[in-house]
């Protein structure tokens, strides 16, 4: 079974879908795939953010905020898979 990925909500209304890592297929077709949601999410206007992000897989999981461009970096370099906010419950 594949991954759902997370719903990103600009302000602007906008509702984009990136998948988790593991969204399955080829891989150099899923790497393009990905790289270009994230390639094209990166080229939204500032006026854009807040994001609202939600985990489409574990939906008990509260949404999260994402204010500005250098949080979305952060977020998809260091914190995407293992904020306080995305781990599982125990």
């Amino acid at each position: 079974m594949y991954l759902k990925g997370y719903r990103i909500t600009t302000t602007t209304g906008k509702i984009i879908t990136l998948p988790k890592w593991d969204f399955g297929g080829d891989k150099s077709f899923t790497n393009r795939v990905w790289n270009g949601i994230v390639e094209n999410t990166r080229s939204l206007s500032p006026d854009s953010y807040p994001f609202h992000i939600s985990d489409l897989d574990q939906e008990e999981r509260p949404s999260f905020t994402i204010s500005t461009p250098v949080e979305f970096e952060a977020w998809l370099k260091n914190d995407f898979d293992s904020k306080d906010y995305l781990k599982p419950k125990s």
